[in-house]
Parts: structure tokens; C-alpha cells; sequence
């Protein structure tokens, strides 16, 4: 019995001592797990996230670029918008900053856009809205939408850019979804050519469905481009057009086959012109 008793007390003694030391390793295993497991202290630092719209159409691939300027060290680096042109300026020490964005394509026809005094506070997104336009001038090759036959050529050298858009006879249009700055009453002129009379007319209009007001444009003799402002045959001169702020739909429609559409340009200045 005593030698029983013993041999009980000595394994339960050996027992007890092995799991102590086994809770005593879990305790400081899961002590490191925690110190390891804490979120790291937020970082002092801030973003710039840059907004792009174009006015009328935005190019497939975007390939815009922002020089970003430390307005207190002048220190600059420059950052490229991805291809869906989302532009984020990360890791910005709280501070001042100026910000140049332009399109970085070697004929881009908009000019860079400067915004100076851009607050950055850690731990907080500051915002920039870049609008990429040519207003009051649109090229017609920029239209948001060109509707076979209406087709782009570029066999004159006189165009703007040296690109136009030409239709075929009552076939094809070109829809123009521009962003107006103003409610206003507008007057829209276009630059074009139009060699004789079987080739000297658009149908026209603005936010409907369809253009069925017919513009007769004047002739000039090959190669000649002029600017007229848009009217309507046995009615008014010029057309005006009532915009709400915002984007606004002009179409233009093809009539007669030849007649070819290199710019067009807003106002709501009746003494203005291109």
C-alpha cells in the first residue's frame, strides 16, 4: 500500500508539473501573438485623388500625368493616372502642394490645368477636378458619337488639326454630349466646306432623338473651309438653343453627301465669333 501510494503521488506530481510549464508556454506564446497581432499606429501621411473628365469624348486608353509641387520645400515628382484615368497621389506629408495635370500624348489639344494651395492633412483625401476641354471649340472628330456612314477623313490638309467629319447623303450622324457651364441661351457655329449645292447641308438639333432641322452651309470653292453660324432653312437666324447646366446633346445629321463638318463653337454672346 505505501509503495502504491507513493508511486500515485510522484506520476500525478510529474503530471501537474509538465502542464504547468505547458500553460505557462501557451500564456507567452499567445502574449507575442498579440504584440505581433496589433495594427500598426496610422500613418502620418495623406492623398491627393484627382477626378478627370474630358468635355466630350475621352480617348480609349487615358494617359494623363500630375507633377505634384511641395509649395514649402519645392520638392516635385510626377505621377501617371492608370488607363481608366484614376490618378491617386499617396504617401504626401501634411503641407501645401501644387498640382499640374495634362494629357501626356504629343498632339494633345488641351492645355494643362494648374491648382495651386491643395491642403493635405494625414490620414485624410484631399480632392482635384480636372476637366479636360477645348470650350467653346469642339473638333468634330472629338464627337462622342459617329454613326456610320458619317466618317472621319483627313484628305484635306485645311482642317483643323488636319481631321473633319464628312457624311453620306441622308445616311450617318455625330451626337456631341457637351458639358455647358451655364444655363444659358446658346448660338453654335460651325466651320465648314461645302463645294456646291448638292453638298451644302446637316440636319440639326439638340437633345432629341432625331435632327430634322435642315442648316444649309455656305459654299466655298475646294479646300476652302468658313465658319457660319447654324440656322434653320425657312426659319430662324441663327438657331438658338436652350442649355441647362451640364451635359447637353448636339447631333448632327447627315443630308447630303459631301458636306464636311471640321469644328463647331458655342457662345451665348450674340457678337461673338470664332
Amino acid at each position: 500500500m505505501v509503495f502504491l501510494t507513493l508511486t500515485l503521488v510522484l506520476t500525478f506530481t510529474w503530471f501537474m508539473g509538465c502542464g504547468e510549464a505547458d500553460i505557462g508556454d501557451t500564456a507567452d506564446d499567445m502574449k507575442s501573438s498579440d504584440t505581433d497581432g496589433q495594427p500598426e499606429a496610422e500613418s502620418p501621411l495623406g492623398i491627393i485623388r484627382v477626378n478627370i473628365r474630358f468635355d466630350v469624348k475621352p480617348p480609349e486608353v487615358i494617359k494623363v500625368i500630375a507633377t505634384v509641387i511641395n509649395e514649402t520645400t519645392g520638392e516635385e515628382f510626377n505621377v501617371e493616372a492608370d488607363r481608366n484615368g484614376r490618378l491617386f497621389i499617396e504617401d504626401l506629408l501634411p503641407g501645401t502642394y501644387s498640382v499640374i495635370v495634362k494629357e501626356d500624348v504629343e498632339d494633345s489639344h488641351f492645355p494643362p490645368i494648374e491648382e495651386k494651395g491643395i491642403e493635405v492633412i494625414a490620414n485624410d483625401v484631399a480632392a482635384m477636378d480636372v476637366l479636360f476641354t477645348t470650350w467653346p471649340y469642339f473638333e468634330a472628330e472629338d464627337a462622342t458619337e459617329i454613326q456610320a456612314p458619317m466618317l472621319i477623313d483627313d484628305t484635306d490638309a485645311g482642317a483643323s488639326r488636319g481631321k473633319y467629319i464628312v457624311g453620306s447623303g441622308g445616311k450617318g450622324w455625330a451626337r456631341f454630349d457637351i458639358d455647358i457651364p451655364e444655363d444659358g441661351i446658346y448660338i453654335i457655329w460651325g466651320r465648314t466646306s461645302a463645294e456646291d449645292g448638292s453638298s451644302d447641308s446637316f440636319f440639326v438639333g439638340a437633345n432629341v432623338d432625331q435632327a430634322t432641322m435642315i442648316w444649309d452651309v455656305p459654299r466655298s470653292a475646294p479646300g476652302v473651309w468658313r465658319w457660319s453660324k447654324m440656322k434653320a432653312r425657312n426659319g430662324p437666324n441663327p438657331l438658338t438653343f436652350e442649355f441647362a447646366k451640364g451635359v447637353n446633346e448636339i447631333l448632327i445629321w447627315s443630308r447630303e453627301g459631301g458636306t464636311k463638318l471640321d469644328q463647331i463653337f458655342l457662345t451665348t454672346d450674340p457678337n461673338a465669333s470664332p
